[in-house]
């Protein structure tokens, strides 16, 4: 009777250990869901025995510039927009260094337990190349980090949300009479679009022939103020941008509004 007791004990303490043994490995190894804002990018790697930053792609004075730190690099990246890598600039890059790296800055609004970073955080997370390109500064993202990689990684992206910066001023248009009768019957083009907090855009809007500074809060999609751009600093960077979206074929094109 003894014999079966310490048999059934024993056969008890094997199922005990293999679910703990499962549970432990689930925690060790399954990824973690975070959610968050991407703030900046940037591409680093390995060259003479000496880490470096190749390129940063992050918001300055409502553009998204990128500073291409290694001069040689120069030709391949444009001066504002969002930083992508093909395959064959991969291999150049790899090439000429190792350990070859590409992050994203997050800001993020859930706990990442992994990386002990609590909401509003910011931290730098590795990505494949294709996320890289896929991702722009300030999506909202939910993606899985990795449990064990030797640099904190995002395993995937869930989903990416990007803000839509035409179809928010029509959005916005909707609620407000005074940018309603801004655009109506009036082309407009969405310049720039910056989100330089996480409750509230900018976004530099060409009426007609005029420049517009539309303040939003994103939240509600109200706005907070609406002038026209005279500052010339703040004009000669629109002309810029609208020459560099032009080059390059990247404009979004004069939206007409339908009659109703």
């Amino acid at each position: 009777m003894k014999k079966r007791q310490i048999q059934a004990l024993g056969l008890i303490a094997v199922a005990i250990l293999i679910v703990i043994s499962a549970l432990v490995y689930e925690l060790a190894f399954t990824p973690v869901e975070v959610e968050g804002v991407v703030e900046w990018k940037g591409i680093t790697g390995v060259k003479d025995n000496t880490h470096s930053t190749i390129i940063t792609n992050r918001p300055s004075e409502g553009e998204y510039r990128i500073l291409v730190r290694d001069k040689e690099y120069k030709g391949f990246f444009r001066d504002i927009g969002n930083a992508e890598v093909n395959k064959s600039l991969e291999d150049k890059l790899k090439a000429d260094y190792s350990n070859l790296n590409y992050y994203v800055e997050i800001t993020v609004n859930s706990s990442d337990p992994i990386n002990k970073l609590e909401k509003g955080n910011t931290y730098g997370y590795s990505v494949s190349r294709e996320d890289f390109n896929r991702v722009w500064i300030w999506d909202e993202v939910k993606c899985e980090v990795s449990r064990w990689s030797e640099l904190p990684r995002i395993k995937e992206f869930l989903e990416v949300d990007r803000v839509e910066w035409v179809g928010l001023l029509l959005r916005v248009a909707e609620k407000d009479e005074s940018v309603r009768k801004l655009i109506d019957g009036n082309s407009y083009s969405v310049v720039i679009g910056n989100r330089p907090s996480k409750n509230c855009a900018e976004q530099f809007v060409m009426i007609g022939e005029k420049p517009y500074k539309i303040t939003i809060y994103l939240n509600n999609e109200t706005v907070k103020s609406v002038e026209e751009v005279k500052d010339q600093e703040q004009l000669r960077m629109i002309q810029k941008v609208i020459k560099l979206q032009n080059e390059i074929n990247i404009t979004v094109k004069p939206h007409e509004r339908e009659k109703k």
